[in-house]
């Protein structure tokens, strides 16, 4: 079944939206991390992940 136009800009619209917040905390953790905030690793890593899983399911979704 074919998706609608209005649905296809949603999707792309929720996808650019995740990969952004995914960029902004990215760019935000390698700061921590650069600067040397070593008690702080484990928390980046873990948010890391969690959204790097948001990107996968979205992708998935929109397969």
């Amino acid at each position: 079944m074919k998706q609608s136009v209005c649905s296809q800009a949603s999707e792309s619209e929720t996808t650019i939206k995740a990969i952004d917040d995914f960029l902004l905390d990215f760019m935000t953790l390698v700061f921590v991390v650069e600067s040397g905030e070593e008690e702080f690793q484990g928390s980046v890593r873990k948010l890391a992940r969690l959204k790097l899983k948001k990107l996968k399911r979205i992708a998935t979704i929109l397969a």
